[in-house]
């Protein structure tokens, strides 16, 4: 199971003696039937576990994460002509993040969606300040980080715009170059998609 989700990966991870591929953000029922395959003592699966079931959130959110970054792949690599801010909001006047797909993914079981709603809610001014802060100070393997933790929960919720711009920080700190403006336009996106999700939780 891999977070890269271009092109090649998956014949690299096959040919350098993989048994199966998976990447993330991971759909669980994709993940099951890929552990089948190479599971001769499993007769056959009638449905994917219960999220419930799982013993950590770090292996929820590992679960919940759907293949929302195989777009990735059409962001530009040269990203340094970002968008101006009002484009972005223009762009962006529905919503940034599509709940039923979330909960498709999640099973339906909206309690422990929300649950997991109401914790990113609380941790994310920290990440995006960490982001902030490790830009200006170009500060590479934190800004890796955090925009790879980002991007996975932001994948949760199915928040595509975020998720996106979430990894092109990512991208861009992994080739050493400063991701200021990319940050920038990450804030952006975020300042408008952090209501909505304040809403669908308290609404």
């Amino acid at each position: 199971m891999t977070a890269n989700a271009m092109d090649g990966d998956k014949e690299r991870c096959l040919a350098a003696g993989m048994d199966g591929y998976v990447s993330k953000p991971v759909r669980p029922d994709a993940l099951y039937e890929e552990m089948l395959k190479h599971t001769e003592y499993m007769l056959a699966a009638e449905s994917c576990p219960p999220l419930a079931q799982l013993q950590s959130l770090d292996e929820m959110i590992e679960s919940l994460e759907k293949n929302y970054l195989q777009s990735d792949q059409q962001i530009s690599h040269t990203t340094h002509a970002t968008r101006e801010p009002e484009q972005i909001m223009h762009e962006h006047n529905e919503s940034l993040y599509d709940w039923d797909q979330a909960l498709e993914l999640i099973g339906g079981e909206e309690e422990l969606l929300l649950s997991v709603l109401e914790m990113f809610l609380d941790e994310v001014p920290e990440y995006l300040a960490t982001l902030e802060a490790s830009a200006q100070q170009q500060d590479q393997k934190t800004l890796v980080r955090t925009a790879h933790t980002l991007k996975g929960l932001l994948a949760t919720f199915c928040a595509g715009s975020a998720t996106q711009a979430s990894s092109a920080v990512e991208r861009l700190a992994k080739q050493g170059e400063n991701p200021q403006d990319s940050v920038a336009e990450l804030k952006v996106i975020m300042a408008k998609l952090i209501p909505q999700l304040q809403q669908r939780l308290h609404g």
